[in-house]
């Protein structure tokens, strides 16, 4: 039976000498060659629901669903991009907003102003 390894780490790059060391191990251990894949938890997502949207068996579905599971309660997720804010809710009315124009409610001239303020010194 072929086993594969799956090294997921922190590294944004490959790390080499802890897979040479693996494979030197796996060799010793087992006396073959080893086959190992690697990525990092941060590639991991992407790579798994793609995996999710090919696969047909449903065992290996349980088991994608599953790391994808464990990934976003371990927030072992990556930051995705925004979206623009309408998507959230609706911008008050009072201003429209037309590509570089913006336009402001008119407001009457007579607006009388109160204020209340005072100057300290240091003394």
């Amino acid at each position: 039976m072929l086993r594969t390894l799956l090294f997921v780490t922190q590294d944004m790059g490959m790390p080499r000498t802890l897979i040479a060391q693996s494979l030197a191990e796996y060799q010793r251990k087992r006396n073959r060659q080893g086959d190992i894949y690697w990525t990092s938890w941060r590639f991991l997502e992407p790579v798994l629901e793609e995996s999710l949207r090919q696969e047909n068996s449903p065992q290996s579905i349980i088991v994608l669903e599953d790391m994808l599971k464990l990934l976003s309660r371990k927030g072992l997720t990556v930051f995705r991009g925004i979206n623009p804010i309408s998507v959230y809710y609706h911008l008050p009315r009072f201003y429209t907003v037309t590509p570089r124009i913006y336009t402001w409610p008119s407001v009457s001239e007579n607006i009388e102003v109160s204020y209340d303020y005072e100057v300290k010194t240091n003394g």
